[in-house]
């Protein structure tokens, strides 16, 4: 244990670092809607060489223009789609955590997608496509909506970095 006047400084030196920390967390903007975690899982998924196993497998695909209406009834269909392939993983005898992992985050983009939404296309009538296609429809949508979400966030950052000639 700490005594004297260098462990009253070090408890000050803590306790102001804990308030630096707390307070840039409270003044960051949460990512709403950037999805850059999850592209990257996705991506992995894809070139995964567990996929082989499944390549005769089919799954309905909705498209852009079906998340361009409808993304929580898109991101529905990917979320189910992608429990089909975390069974047959299963089935197979192979990991499935990286799945696991990608419907945890479909479950939460669900979640920031909670607009009711009509006319929607139910998954059964997208075409069914091998499971490739489907993660690669799927990693572009994830990319469409990043390139929205994510340019909003940069750009904040940005004006929040923003020095003047004066700061020097």
């Amino acid at each position: 244990m700490l005594r004297g006047s260098s462990s009253l400084a070090s408890v000050f030196f803590c306790s102001v670092c804990l308030l630096v920390a707390l307070s840039q967390r409270a003044t960051t903007p949460r990512k709403k809607g950037c999805i850059r975690d999850i592209t990257h899982q996705v991506s992995t998924l894809m070139n995964c060489s567990s996929m082989q196993k499944l390549e005769d497998l089919k799954l309905y695909t909705p498209n852009r223009t079906s998340y361009e209406q409808c993304p929580r009834a898109t991101f529905t269909c990917f979320r189910d789609e992608l429990s089909v392939i975390s069974n047959e993983l299963v089935i197979y005898g192979l990991d499935n955590n990286r799945t696991k992992s990608i419907l945890k985050r479909m479950s939460f983009l669900l979640l920031q997608h909670n607009k009711p939404e009509s006319g929607c296309l139910q998954c059964e009538l997208f075409e069914q496509k091998d499971v490739r296609k489907f993660l690669g429809a799927l990693l572009n949508i994830l990319q469409m909506v990043n390139s929205e979400k994510c340019k909003r966030e940069n750009i904040q950052v940005a004006q929040r970095t923003t020095f003047s000639e004066g700061d020097f």
